[in-house]
């Protein structure tokens, strides 16, 4: 399922050509981080991303280190930033996950 595009998609992509983060490089605060994030969770994977007009980019990552980018359609992100609750990607039937 492709994520929709934003009514306010322009604004949106021109705050985040404003704050400049992609040019950055690494960030240690953002990678410490994603660590912490990973240790309290257990979970193999933390990321931060941005999600652009065709693609994410993870500008903090553990676990996917290999992986720099997805493009828009596949990325979780580009489905959380239309709401301001957690996405859930266990939840029954969210990209055709378990519906039991």
């Amino acid at each position: 399922m492709a994520p929709p595009i934003a009514i306010n998609e322009t604004e949106r992509l021109r705050v985040i050509a404003e704050l400049d983060i992609l040019q950055r490089g690494n960030d240690s605060q953002l990678d410490a981080l994603v660590h912490t994030a990973a240790l309290i969770t257990g979970r193999p994977i933390a990321l931060i991303s941005i999600v652009e007009g065709r693609r994410q980019r993870f500008i903090a990552n553990v676990g996917l280190e290999q992986t720099q980018q997805t493009r828009r359609e596949v990325s979780f992100c580009a489905h959380a930033i239309f709401s301001d609750q957690p996405l859930d990607v266990n939840r029954p039937g969210f990209l055709g996950g378990s519906k039991a």
